[in-house]
């Protein structure tokens, strides 16, 4: 799936913008506004791929799932309190998130 999210991309610009591409469709008979169609097609087919070698994987990613000390349970998880440096640093987040929204609002 990692390479499909790599290559999808690159193969469907590439495609979709390569001078040469475009001359191969011409010259096939095809018109040149289908580049962008062949481009998003080996996406799919790459993606296609990924979920195929997902599928003949999958034994493998089961057996990796397993965990090999037990989950704890709510019971056994210690709660925590923030520290004053935590607190203004989520401070902090909040006040830039705001005024990113604010200005994004003023400005669209």
């Amino acid at each position: 799936m990692n390479i499909d999210a790599l290559l999808g991309p690159l193969v469907c610009g590439t495609l979709a913008q390569q001078a040469e591409f475009k001359a191969f469709l011409t010259g096939v008979g095809l018109p040149e506004k289908y580049r962008w169609h062949w481009g998003f097609a080996a996406a799919g087919v790459t993606a296609t791929l990924a979920l195929a070698q997902l599928l003949a994987c999958r034994k493998q990613l089961e057996d990796m799932d397993s965990p090999s000390q037990p989950v704890p349970t709510r019971k056994e998880i210690v709660p925590h309190s923030l520290t004053t440096d935590e607190i203004r640093r989520l401070i902090a987040i909040g006040m830039l998130f705001l005024f990113s929204c604010l200005f994004r609002a003023a400005f669209e």
